[in-house]
């Protein structure tokens, strides 16, 4: 099973995706780490301090790695997670006021940086994005604690409670002025 472990920068990928590994004994492949190891990238971009990704190519170098390896029980951690060839996308989702905090302990003054994060966790780009590529995404709030998130992740994983689970996480109204008793 290929599992692929996406949100936006801050939201806590890395950190659940290894405690996750060693929960359900697979291996994590960083996809970050992926894009420089096999040169899937086009350009560094310095004013936002990352790699810009051809997504297009990112599938298929990923899809001719995962033919090559004798495991199959794999977690891929990273933004760009949410378009590589899997069999479940957890995205995993934080409040905007937290993980701008977040993002500022880690970026520190780079405002574009947190500004980007911010806006992108409030539009829901990566749920967004992964369900371009797959019917099978769900969503995790990972403001709460990591054992929460990760006992919800097992949930999603053993089949139970898909639709608690299923895109619906909206902060967009918080942040718009809708009131969503409407």
């Amino acid at each position: 099973m290929i599992i692929a472990i996406t949100g936006v920068s801050c939201t806590g990928k890395t950190t659940i995706a290894n405690i996750l590994a060693r929960r359900i004994n697979a291996k994590v492949i960083s996809l970050s780490e992926f894009v420089k190891e096999y040169n899937v990238y086009l350009k560094y971009d310095e004013k936002r301090k990352c790699y810009v990704v051809d997504e297009d190519v990112l599938r298929e170098k990923f899809r001719e790695f995962v033919g090559k390896l004798s495991e199959r029980n794999l977690i891929v951690e990273g933004i760009l997670a949410y378009c590589i060839p899997a069999d479940i996308v957890i995205v995993l989702r934080t409040n905007p006021e937290i993980l701008k905090n977040r993002l500022i302990h880690r970026y520190g003054n780079n405002e574009l940086k947190i500004k980007e994060n911010v806006e992108a966790e409030i539009v829901a780009y990566c749920t967004c994005k992964a369900l371009e590529y797959s019917n099978n995404v769900f969503e995790i709030d990972t403001t709460k604690s990591i054992d929460a998130c990760i006992s919800e992740i097992i949930e999603v994983l053993s089949g139970k409670n898909h639709e608690k689970y299923k895109p619906r996480i909206d902060w967009g109204s918080a942040y718009i002025g809708i009131d969503k008793s409407m």
